[in-house]
């Protein structure tokens, strides 16, 4: 009879639902991409692409799928041109597949059509979002204070049949991959200006879901007071490799930004996942509209600061 929704406040249940809402994501407009690619590129993942030459190209994962909207609207206002196209599941590097995945998985095929754009564009940035120490390491996140994302292990392995039976903790699979980051990016620079997204910081719990517990299990009067935080720590460690690997790209044309500064804190050593009754997450590692809309200013920031200082101007 609709009694448990019926004792929650509707404006809690409201920005649940919003954060579930696909249609602002890069998957609402057609732009985020699963199993078989298309004959072509969509036309309609861009902003000011009747310009020519093109200013941002954006590349990822389901990550860049949960914030590609509100970058492409932020560059649109920005009187830039820029494209984004995500692909499920998919590391944003070349010659990387995974033996999890079926033979629809087109994860080759991805990084080399939107590399083949950048080419055929004459794309002055090339932007990398995803979700980088789960495809090197193989493991579901553990925030170490009982959140464990749920699934299987990932193992992501170079494009070719005789690595496909490494494990996850494979030695050796690990460090091809790293290697392959490491290249693949050194390449990029080589014709293109490149931004690398540090991993945005996984929860461990499902947002949503944790957040609704908390609100059940504590009175009215505390509701505001409910603050979902995990180790800052924990996050550093995991993205240890991928960082380091970062650091030893010597190339003027490596950009890093770092994600983690817009939820971390380095004083309390804490990462938030909420402010107040929005929620920053809309699963466990996924973020929100919100909290895309927030990444989407700072980067803008970033880009302005770093590649394009004449925005400012």
């Amino acid at each position: 009879n609709n009694g448990f929704p019926s004792r929650i406040d509707s404006s809690l249940l409201s920005s649940i639902e919003q954060v579930q809402d696909t249609e602002l994501t890069l998957r609402g407009i057609g732009c985020h991409l699963a199993g078989d690619l298309p004959g072509s590129l969509p036309n309609g993942c861009g902003v000011n692409l009747d310009r020519g030459d093109i200013d941002v190209l954006f590349i990822g994962d389901s990550h860049l799928d949960a914030i590609g909207l509100q970058l492409l609207n932020r560059f649109g206002a920005l009187d830039k041109s820029a494209y984004a196209l995500s692909y499920s599941g998919c590391v944003p590097i070349s010659d990387l597949t995974r033996a999890d995945m079926g033979k629809s998985f087109q994860c080759v095929e991805y990084n080399k059509v939107v590399r083949n754009f950048a080419h055929t564009n004459n794309v002055g940035t090339i932007v990398l979002v995803g979700r980088f120490p789960l495809y090197l390491l193989g493991e579901r996140y553990d925030n170490g204070e009982g959140g464990v994302e749920t699934g299987g292990p990932v193992v992501t392995h170079l494009n070719v049949t005789e690595l496909h039976s490494e494990s996850k903790n494979s030695v050796t699979r690990i460090e091809n991959v790293l290697e392959q980051y490491r290249s693949d990016i050194e390449d990029l620079t080589k014709n293109f200006n490149v931004v690398v997204f540090t991993p945005t910081p996984e929860v461990g719990w499902n947002v949503p879901n944790y957040y609704m517990k908390r609100i059940t299990f504590s009175s009215e009067e505390n509701h505001d007071e409910i603050v979902i935080t995990h180790s800052y720590q924990r996050y550093l460690e995991r993205s240890r490799l991928f960082n380091d690997m970062l650091d030893s790209i010597t190339s003027g044309n490596l950009y890093v930004y770092d994600i983690s500064r817009v939820f971390c804190s380095e004083n309390d050593g804490r990462c938030i996942a909420n402010i107040g009754e929005s929620l920053l997450y809309r699963d466990d590692d996924h973020l929100s509209y919100v909290a895309a809309n927030i990444v989407a200013d700072d980067f803008v920031d970033f880009y302005s600061e770093g590649l394009n200082p004449t925005i400012n101007e």
